[in-house]
C-alpha cells in the first residue's frame, strides 16, 4: 500500500504515536466496558431491575459505547485520505524516519534518564536497530486485520454509526451485526494493543519487534473493577432508597 510521505521530528513522532495509541486504547476501553456491563446485568437480575428504572440513560450510555468503539476502530484502519490519522500513516512515519530508532537517537534518549556511562554502554549492547523490512512485516500484519475489519466492521461503522443512510445497501443493521464475532474483535484489539507496545518498546528501549514471543495482554481487571464499582453503587443506592420508603 502506498502511503503519503510525512516529515516528523522526534517530538512530533511521539505525538503521532500518542494519537494512534489513544485511538487503540479508546476502542479497547469502549468495547470491554460495554461487554462487562452486559455480562454484569446478564448475571444479576437485581442490576437489571435497577437499570430498568432509568432505561433511557442506559440505552444512550450503551449506544454511546458502541459508537465510540466502531468510530475508533474506523479511524485506526481508515484509508480515506492522506490527512486522516491512521495506523498506516503512523507506520509510514516509522519507515520515512528510521533515525528515531537508530543507535544514537536511542542512546541520547536513555542518557537523559541516567548519567552513568557504564549503565548506558551495557544497555546499548543489547539494543536492536530496525530495518525497513521490520516495518514492512508490521504493515503486512496490519493488513490481515484490516481485511477482517473491512469485511464486517467497516460496514457497521459506515452504515449504522457514521452516516445516516435511509436505504442501506445489501443488509439491514440487524444482518450486519449478526456477522460480528466476539473472538474476531478481541483478536483485533489484542493485536492493536500488542502493536502499540511493540513499537514503543522498540522506540524507547531498542527491543526487537516480535509478535510471536512477546505478548502484552490487555488488562481487563481495571475495566471490570470500574464497572463493578458502578453497579455495586447502584445496588447500594437502590437499597438505601427502599429503606427510606
Amino acid at each position: 500500500m502506498k502511503t503519503k510521505k510525512v516529515t516528523l521530528d522526534e517530538a512530533e513522532f511521539r505525538k503521532d504515536f500518542e494519537l494512534i495509541s489513544d485511538e487503540i486504547n479508546g476502542a479497547i476501553q469502549s468495547f470491554y466496558t460495554l461487554l462487562e456491563i452486559n455480562n454484569y446485568r446478564s448475571a444479576n437480575k437485581e442490576i437489571c431491575r435497577v437499570m430498568n428504572k432509568n432505561p433511557s440513560f442506559w440505552n444512550i450510555t450503551l449506544y454511546g459505547l458502541q459508537v465510540s468503539f466502531f468510530m475508533s476502530l474506523g479511524r485506526i484502519f481508515d484509508t480515506a485520505g492522506p490527512d486522516c490519522h491512521t495506523i498506516d500513516k503512523f507506520i509510514a512515519s516509522c519507515i520515512t524516519h528510521p533515525e528515531h530508532f537508530q543507535y544514537e537517537a536511542l542512546k541520547k534518549r536513555k542518557q537523559s534518564q541516567n548519567d552513568s556511562e557504564n549503565w548506558l554502554d551495557d544497555f546499548m549492547k543489547e539494543t536492536y536497530q530496525p530495518t525497513v523490512s521490520d516495518f514492512e512485516a508490521i504493515e503486512k500484519a496490519i493488513s490481515v486485520h484490516r481485511t477482517k475489519f473491512n469485511q464486517t466492521y467497516k460496514k457497521i461503522r459506515h452504515y449504522v454509526f457514521a452516516h445516516n443512510i435511509p436505504n442501506k445497501p445489501n443488509s439491514s443493521s440487524a444482518e450486519l451485526f449478526a456477522k460480528t464475532n466476539k473472538a474476531d474483535i478481541e483478536e483485533m484489539l489484542s493485536f492493536l494493543h500488542n502493536l502499540q507496545n511493540v513499537i514503543w518498546k522498540l522506540f524507547y528501549d531498542g527491543i526487537e519487534p516480535n509478535f510471536g514471543d512477546i505478548k502484552y495482554f490487555i488488562n481487563r481487571d481495571e475495566i471490570l473493577n470500574d464497572v463493578k464499582q458502578v453497579m455495586d453503587a447502584l445496588l447500594d443506592s437502590d437499597a438505601k432508597d427502599n429503606k427510606r420508603r
